[in-house]
């Protein structure tokens, strides 16, 4: 594929993106009911990148169904979604937090050298992996492209620059790290979708229209020797080489700067977790379908040396056209551009609230800091970006994508024993998690990233092969071999058991200063704790000037916001600032918080303190203030439960109350429209008696016609009180059914026999469509032929007043006689289908005149059907009219099912 034509393609794709995101923020789409869940959990799809996309082919290219491991820990964890990250959602909101390092900061008494240090450690674990991203982008356009350069357009760094412009617009466009990014996640989700479709679209042309399908694929590896071995475990050392890539990887899913903002900061709505515990694990299932596949024909099909990473795309352009390849380009090039996108924002947020701002922030009533905060944020963001692109260009051009990922995965799992410890173990320590951190992100660098920047370097064999001064044992490649495991995954266990043995015993014994315990109380409990009474537990015990909370306020959040909050705190509380000198503990908690969202937990401390001079409350009060809250709660709670059971019960009442009053109407009708029945034929044989009585002479003739005229008269009343005894009869259960083989086309036939002088006059077109093969069946002749009457006969009265046409068909569908009575008419409504069969209802338009007919038929009907075992319903035709369908089951005999043809 032409180069210029790829990057003009690549230009417009993310011209959508922007597109996208402008539309989203406008609309706030993630507050949407219906579609604000699905984005959510599309969002947390970020998770699946360009790794996913062509490195785990590459990975089971050489490794086999190991790959599997890497999504196995996150499907895993999910099943705990409700409980963890609904957890650590709760503490972001209250807490304000805006970034992982602000987390374990304020977990760990607001402390500023833990957020500078996870902040850091991060950055280094992470930077690598947004490298594979940029180099994903570049070898795929190679790829695509045939190896085709331009000497004056690098395509790479011209997206690495408009991903950057996409991140600056639609993430860092508010001072607060903790403002809905509407744009920005419905971006990735969308990106979520491109790179599943692409990805399921190439493998189903390439595995099952190209190669035969996956069953022909694995037989003919089967046949290979060194393709066998792709599909088992062959030691215990793969086996611990699973185990521990399950257990980082599920750490991953939580603790990635990209999935804790996706699934934690950006989350609007608790209940969305609900989605993604199903959504995400079935994303999971679907993006990794071909890829055992993909990767055989690729070892199969194509040259050796071709990398393994890119068989994907390789095969697409061997075999599957530039629609394909194009299709397949843009879906690495989805997965990669929204990891970048949501990495680089969670990255230089980390950086900017943890690392730069306490290097220039100073205590003051005079400075105004907004304009500097927004500004070092984005620069942060754009150093995030030529770091990530200085690591590919310099050390990751000739790195295999998945040597790069498990080295990140490594590395971020690093946070897991502080971070876990810290949500559920009071006794978890600022020290410990320190020391835990250094010494596991310790042994990683050790391990895993010096081994790689000295192979780049070409200076790493010495130090591989004998270890550091010359010492065998402190050699990476003697942690494998010492215990039974591959070198990386020795690395990360021995790494990650270090650091929570490191962790746990030094938590053990450390004390905790009152802030930290405070803190702890604060973050296991967070579900006991009110919104209301967490002011209360703001760590503060001094009155301090409210013009000095406020300039302090104004300095970071600028004048406009900062009135804005003390405005909607004064509406929500009843204060009058007006008349308010001093600003009590709950308004400098509620202030602290504010400039959390903005500098980060610990320069938000800093800054609080130094105009808020007292004391910390004590743990005991804080534990007073949970008592409370969880007092407050429980009471909301029954309130809340008692609320809704008068709630429903109103709701029930009033629902019968309606239902009641609807039936005393139909029973007026029916009233009404019975007397109306009685009377016309009653006062018609008396009329025509009286004129026989009084006239003795009247032509035989005449006399004749009268008679026949009362017998007619009578046969009306007779139908009219038999259909109420009929009724009455089946609701008591006494009416009885005459079951006989019959023959369903013969009762249609019969049935229309009856009606033909009624056809005929009316100018009706009936067409029968009666399958002729109609197995025979158990029914009651005269009663199934009393429902087909009465569906013809209204079918008939309600046709269209010219061209009135009926269809009838007869068909088996799934064992059962099936037959639909079609008319042209005026159609029914949704809101009258569902009482049509409800006893003395009438369609009440029957073009606009008084019903005809007691309101029975359909009702005795109804009971007819059921009693033999089948359903009756009608539905309104789409283009005017109604159909009205009844079901038989076949009891005796099974026939061969139709489609349903209408």
């Amino acid at each position: 594929m032409n180069g210029l034509l790829l990057i003009a393609l690549s230009a417009a794709y993310l011209l959508v993106l922007f597109f996208i995101a402008q539309w989203a923020e406008k609309r706030n789409v993630l507050s949407w009911k219906k579609t604000g869940p699905f984005i959510y959990a599309l969002s947390i799809a970020v998770y699946c990148s360009a790794w996913t996309f062509y490195g785990s082919i590459g990975r089971a290219a050489t490794s086999g169904i190991d790959f599997i491991a890497i999504y196995l820990g996150p499907v895993l964890v999910f099943p705990l979604w409700w409980i963890v990250v609904r957890k650590i959602t709760r503490i972001v909101r209250v807490q304000h937090i805006t970034s992982i390092a602000d987390f374990l900061a304020a977990r760990y008494g607001k402390n500023q050298q833990i957020g500078t240090l996870v902040a850091l450690l991060t950055l280094v674990a992470v930077t690598p992996y947004i490298a594979l991203q940029i180099k994903a982008i570049g070898d795929s356009f190679i790829v695509v492209t045939g190896g085709s350069a331009y000497s004056w357009l690098d395509p790479v760094l011209v997206t690495t620059i408009a991903i950057c412009a996409f991140t600056l617009i639609y993430g860092t466009r508010f001072l607060t790290g903790n403002k809905p990014k509407n744009g920005m996640v419905t971006a990735v989700a969308l990106e979520s979708l491109v790179k599943l479709g692409a990805f399921l679209i190439g493998g189903i042309v390439l595995i099952s229209y190209v190669f035969g399908g996956s069953k022909k694929v694995f037989a003919e590896a089967m046949q290979r020797p060194e393709l066998q071995e792709l599909f088992t475990l062959n030691s215990v050392s793969e086996s611990q080489d699973w185990l521990w890539l399950i257990v980082i990887s599920g750490f991953a899913i939580v603790l990635l700067p990209r999935q804790f903002q996706v699934s934690a900061i950006e989350n609007q709505d608790e209940r969305h977790l609900k989605k993604a515990m199903w959504m995400v694990p079935l994303y999971l299932l679907l993006i990794n379908i071909f890829v055992l596949p993909i990767a055989l024909a690729g070892r199969m099909y194509l040259p050796e040396s071709s990398p393994s990473d890119y068989y994907f795309l390789n095969l697409a352009n061997a075999y599957g056209g530039n629609w394909l390849t194009a299709l397949i380009y843009f879906g690495g090039f989805s997965a990669a551009t929204s990891m970048m996108v949501v990495s680089s924002l969670s990255l230089g947020n980390m950086l900017s609230t943890n690392v730069v701002f306490p290097t220039f922030l100073r205590p003051s009533k005079t400075k105004d800091y907004s304009t500097k905060i927004i500004l070092t944020k984005r620069l942060s963001l754009i150093s995030i970006f030529i770091l990530g692109y200085a690591y590919y260009h310099y050390l990751a051009i000739n790195t295999p994508l998945v040597s790069i990922g498990l080295t990140s995965f490594a590395g971020v799992a690093q946070l897991a024993p502080a971070f876990f410890g810290g949500l559920y173990w009071r006794g978890a320590a600022r020290k410990g998690a320190l020391a835990g951190i250094l010494v596991g992100f310790g042994i990683w660098l050790y391990a895993l990233i010096l081994p790689t920047l000295l192979s780049n370097l070409g200076l790493g064999a010495d130090f591989l092969a004998n270890g550091l001064w010359g010492i065998k044992s402190l050699s990476p490649i003697y942690f494998g071999a010492a215990t039974g495991m591959s070198a990386f995954t020795a690395a990360a266990a021995i790494s990650l058991l270090a650091n929570l043995f490191v962790f746990v015993l030094v938590s053990i014994f450390t004390e905790q200063t009152k802030l930290e315990s405070n803190q702890a109380e604060l973050f296991v409990n967070i579900f006991r704790i009110s919104r209301r009474n967490y002011d209360k537990a703001g760590i503060w015990q001094a009155d301090v000037p409210y013009l000095d909370i406020k300039s302090l306020l104004i300095n970071f959040l600028g004048d406009k916001r900062t009135e804005e909050v003390l405005d909607r705190y004064a509406r929500i509380n009843g204060i009058n600032f007006n008349e308010t000198v001093q600003a009590d503990s709950r308004m400098i908690s509620y202030a602290e918080r504010l400039l959390t969202e903005a500098i980060g937990p610990a320069s938000a401390r800093i800054m609080i303190a130094s105009v808020a001079q007292g004391d910390e409350i004590s743990i005991y009060e804080v534990m007073d203030i949970l008592r409370e809250s969880k007092e407050v709660l429980q009471l909301n709670k029954d309130l809340r439960q008692k609320h809704d059971q008068l709630a429903r019960a109103t709701d029930e009442l009033q629902q019968a109350n309606t239902r009641l009053l609807e039936y005393s109407d139909i029973k007026d009708e029916f009233l009404y429209t019975v007397t109306h029945e009685l009377r016309t034929p009653l006062t018609a044989i008396r009329a025509q008696a009286e004129i026989l009585e009084d006239d003795d002479e009247m032509p035989e003739a005449d006399r004749k016609m009268f008679l026949s005229s009362i017998v007619r008269e009578c046969e009306r009343l007779t139908k009219l009180i038999t259909n109420v005894l009929d009724l009455e009869k089946f609701e008591s259960g006494s009416q009885k059914l005459d079951l006989k083989k019959e023959s369903l086309k013969e009762l249609i036939i019969e049935a229309k026999d009856t009606l033909r002088q009624l056809i005929v006059q009316k100018e009706i077109e009936l067409d029968c469509q009666i399958n002729s093969s109609l197995p025979e069946a158990l029914m009651d002749r005269d009663r199934i032929i009393q429902v087909m009457v009465n569906l013809l006969s209204n079918a008939i009265k309600f046709c269209n007043s010219e061209n009135g046409k009926v269809i009838i068909t007869a068909y088996v569908l799934h064992d059962n006689l099936k037959v639909n009575v079609i008319d042209n008419g005026s159609g029914i409504s949704k809101e009258e289908a569902k009482l049509v069969f409800d006893k003395f209802y009438q369609v009440k338009d029957q073009t606009r005149k008084k019903p005809t007919g007691s309101g029975l038929g359909l009702a005795i009907c109804k009971n007819i059907i059921q009693m033999h075992g089948g359903e009756i319903w009608v539905q309104p035709e789409p283009r005017m009219g109604t159909r009205f369908s009844f079901t038989i089951p076949l009891v005796l005999q099974q026939m061969p099912t139709e489609k349903e043809t209408t």
